[in-house]
């Protein structure tokens, strides 16, 4: 949300998208399923983004381990999805939110740099790197950032998963 709110708050146009639509705080959102290339199509059709940042996921790690198959299409087959849809749109550029998990965090030398090999050990990381892969194999221009911990004073809705409630 914060993120979306430095967006709204500056020059630029946002479009924000989530999987029911409606309001998240004081934005308003687009509805669309990110397992579906069609509306992947129409939403990107309508919203003729510039940039598209990519939020989407399955961020939990113990989510991804246990749902080892929703983990690789949110966080791996839904990135070739936007790419292929991308590049038939021409959108200009597509920002990944990945995580240093795709770092097993046992190798000598961390931190992490670009040209260093990932290897993750679990599946969260694992699949965050397959979002990677696919999105630099697709052509499509792109900006990857890795993240330790995204940190926010603001709950997600429902009392879903937040970094703040996984300390508790």
């Amino acid at each position: 949300q914060h993120l979306c709110f430095a967006i709204q708050d500056s020059k630029y146009t946002l479009s924000a998208v989530s999987k029911n639509g409606g309001r998240l705080g004081r934005i308003d959102t687009v509805s669309m399923d990110i397992l579906s290339t069609m509306e992947i199509e129409k939403v990107i059709k309508r919203e003729s983004p510039d940039v598209i940042i990519n939020c989407a996921g399955l961020i939990s790690v113990r989510g991804c381990e246990e749902q080892p198959t929703l983990a690789h299409q949110l966080n791996g087959k839904f990135l070739e999805k936007l790419a292929n849809v991308s590049i038939v749109a021409r959108t200009a550029l597509i920002c990944q939110l990945s995580t240093d998990a795709v770092f097993s965090g046992k190798e000598c030398g961390a931190p992490f740099n670009e040209t260093d090999t990932p290897k993750s050990c679990n599946m969260y990381g694992m699949s965050k790197l397959e979002g990677e892969s696919v999105l630099a194999d697709s052509g499509v221009p792109y900006q990857i950032v890795r993240t330790s911990a995204v940190i926010g004073d603001m709950p997600y809705p429902n009392g879903r998963y937040t970094f703040q409630r996984s300390l508790v």
